[in-house]
């Protein structure tokens, strides 16, 4: 029981310490953080409704599993899209807004796809799993994510001119943010990779793509001042 209740603490308390730990608690940026919560809902309500519609059912062609699934994850690019770019944020900088709305998707996403089935599986089987411990670090693993898609996000959408050859670099990093995810998980469902695989292959991809959105951050500051 204690065990399962660390993974649960695991799994959504480090948003909470992000929110408080970082300048988003001074800035009251709780509407933002709102907003990419609601937007994750949306976006995984179309995903869901997608997935049923064109996702064969018993097929174990990985390739047209994998090209399904990076299709459908246009709906995250076009669901953060709405909340960095239509959604009035007011009184926030570009830093703390792209923060506060990966805060908020991540943590939506926590509570329905890790934390949900860990609290499931507990109940059906009171006994502890390992599975507890990779749901616990894959929500963590998706907040760093997020961030960094948002991140990416939020460079590539705004106004601010950019060269040529940085628009397609931040073109490229915001897809491959949506799709190597999704790529990953259709692999994990087919059993082409272990549990313990895919996490390991969701903190290599978020890994290097969040040291993409850092470079690119870096360069989009230096063109600005």
């Amino acid at each position: 029981m204690l065990r399962v209740l660390n993974c649960v603490a695991l799994c959504i308390f480090p948003h909470f310490i992000y929110y408080y730990a970082t300048p988003l608690s001074e800035y009251e940026a709780l509407t933002s953080t709102s907003y990419g919560a609601l937007a994750a809902v949306g976006t995984a309500l179309v995903k869901g409704c997608l997935t049923a519609l064109f996702v064969p059912a018993g097929s174990d062609n990985a390739f047209l599993r994998v090209s399904i699934a990076a299709a459908i994850s246009g709906a995250d690019v076009a669901g953060l899209w709405y909340a960095l770019t239509k959604l009035p944020h007011r009184n926030i900088s570009n830093s703390h807004k792209f923060q506060a709305v990966a805060l908020g998707w991540a943590f939506v996403c926590a509570l329905l796809f890790q934390l949900a089935p860990i609290l499931a599986a507990f109940l059906g089987s009171p006994d502890f799993s390992f599975s507890h411990v990779l749901g616990a670090v894959t929500a963590n693993i998706h907040l760093a994510h997020m961030l960094s898609m948002a991140c990416a996000g939020v460079l590539f959408w705004s106004k601010r001119a950019k060269p040529a050859g940085l628009l397609a670099v931040l073109r490229l990093v915001v897809v491959a943010h949506a799709v190597a995810p999704a790529a990953i998980s259709v692999l994990a469902d087919l059993g082409r990779v272990s549990s313990a695989q895919s996490v390991l292959l969701h903190a290599g991809s978020s890994g290097l793509l969040a040291a993409c959105s850092w470079w690119l951050w870096q360069q989009g500051s230096a063109k600005a001042a």
